[in-house]
């Protein structure tokens, strides 16, 4: 049994996922879990909403240890009123929310599951330390000003 739980955390330890309370926040918006893997090319997550809809922004923040003390950097996914998504990675320092130009930056809104997803490759972080990484998620509502909804922040291991 201790070989088993030897060989399997590793790979768990890159992975992690934090459940939020359900019914904070407007069905479309409601972040009900947020799941984080964090591997030596690419961090990826997986935000599942109560009852995604077609329009509103969602975001997370990837960070060393205490957020809004040091540069940070996330993802943005939004979709507009027409139903265009609009993807970004940014950077947060001393002069605030500045998105940046990344290549192999991906985010997905997929109502029929209830899920956002992005997915940002390691190179675009410069200066964050990833182990563990400190991330939470966020939403907003485009017509808004302020926070839906949002996790707590958590660390995930780099595998």
């Amino acid at each position: 049994m201790l070989a088993l739980l030897l060989t399997v955390s590793p790979a768990e330890a890159a992975r992690r996922t934090v459940h939020d309370t359900k019914g904070d926040a407007s069905a479309r918006l409601d972040i009900t879990r947020f799941t984080v893997r964090n591997t030596s090319k690419r961090i990826s997550a997986v935000i599942h909403v109560k009852n995604l809809r077609k329009t509103g922004v969602f975001q997370q923040r990837y960070y060393d240890s205490t957020f809004d003390t040091l540069l940070s950097y996330g993802m943005q996914v939004r979709r507009d009123r027409k139903g265009h998504l609009h993807v970004h990675a940014f950077r947060d320092d001393e002069n605030g929310d500045n998105n940046i130009s990344c290549s192999g930056v991906r985010g997905h809104w997929l109502i029929g599951r209830n899920l956002v997803t992005t997915s940002m490759p390691v190179r675009c972080a410069t200066g964050v330390a990833f182990n563990p990484l400190h991330v939470y998620a966020a939403s907003f509502d485009p017509g808004d000003l302020g926070v839906a909804d949002s996790t707590r922040s958590f660390a995930v291991q780099r595998n």
